[in-house]
């Protein structure tokens, strides 16, 4: 069985919570290790949208969707291609069978990251995403750090200045204001 972490997670529909201030340019690492459970492995890539998001709106492929909607085939897009809303990435060999890619998370949204492969043999890609095991791919979510560090406060105005329980009594939002002639 294929296998995929994040930062030493499982990667299977499972998601990495992160946050940045993009104006002061932070940049959290994401650690990928790929251990695809098959020899005689031929090419090892990381397919995410990460840091993509000024590529949503691209229509790279001419199909009249932009790619955040309806992407291209992935298996058309060759590592390193800028030019596509997904990116493919080449890992490094890491011994063992596993491979190993370090990615940085540099600008707010949510992504997706799934692995792919080919085998010696066969031209086509395997998706970390196929073959009936029920594997997802991993979210990203980046939120800028002021959100993280935010405080609410909640009240409820039904109780502000109500008389007694009865929903007749209870309070309302014209009871928070206390201008001349508001009603209380």
């Amino acid at each position: 069985d294929p296998l995929l972490t994040v930062n030493g997670i499982s990667a299977n529909y499972t998601t990495s919570k992160l946050f940045v201030d993009e104006i002061a340019g932070d940049s959290i690492p994401l650690s990928i290790e790929f251990k695809p459970g098959q020899s005689n492995v031929t090419q090892f890539e990381i397919y995410t949208n990460l840091n993509r998001r000024d590529r949503a709106d691209v229509d790279a492929n001419s199909d009249g969707y932009p790619d955040g909607v309806s992407g291209p085939d992935g298996a058309t897009i060759t590592a390193g291609d800028d030019s596509h809303y997904f990116k493919a990435y080449t890992m490094t060999s890491s011994g063992g069978g596993a491979y190993a890619l370090s990615l940085p998370a540099e600008k707010t949204g949510a992504f997706r990251l799934t692995a792919r492969w080919k085998v010696s043999g066969d031209p086509n890609w395997r998706w970390y995403t196929n073959g009936g095991a029920n594997r997802r791919d991993h979210a990203i979510t980046v939120s800028p750090k002021d959100a993280r560090d935010i405080r609410l406060y909640e009240i409820n105005v039904l109780n502000i200045e109500a008389t007694d329980d009865t929903f007749a009594n209870r309070s309302t939002i014209e009871d928070m204001h206390n201008a001349t002639g508001a009603p209380h």
